[in-house]
């Protein structure tokens, strides 16, 4: 479970950079909700399962392959859920950042600027 918390803030917070990085789109956007929920239920399916290794414990009946299946049901869902982060990842595109090309076009107007202000400073 605790696995599965942590990459759930994971997501969230990649979440945050890539939606400031990269253009989104609809597959995106389905991806992420599908990772969530998918880190939800195996949160909540880990949970039951130990659960179930509590109160068999308690009754004195545990075995180690009490709560197996619903381990291995949380292990599923988190393995899927950390493929629909990476598929989501991969349905987006860098943003057109023109911050280069302007950049570019300050530098050249600042050499303009130099220079008509050096032609008014030499006699």
């Amino acid at each position: 479970m605790a696995a599965s918390l942590a990459a759930l803030g994971f997501v969230v917070v990649a979440w945050t950079y890539i939606a400031d990085k990269r253009e989104i789109n609809s597959r995106f956007v389905a991806f992420c909700v599908g990772s969530f929920v998918a880190f939800i239920v195996s949160i909540f399916v880990g949970g039951k399962g130990v659960t179930t290794v509590r109160d068999e414990g308690f009754k004195g009946e545990w075995q180690p392959a009490t709560a197996r299946k619903m381990f291995n049901f949380q292990a599923g869902f988190c393995l899927l859920a950390l493929l629909f982060f990476v598929c989501s990842v991969g349905v987006t595109r860098p943003k057109n950042d023109d911050t280069s090309a302007r950049l570019i076009q300050l530098e050249q107007k600042v050499r303009v600027l130099e220079g008509a202000i050096r032609s008014k400073l030499t006699p």
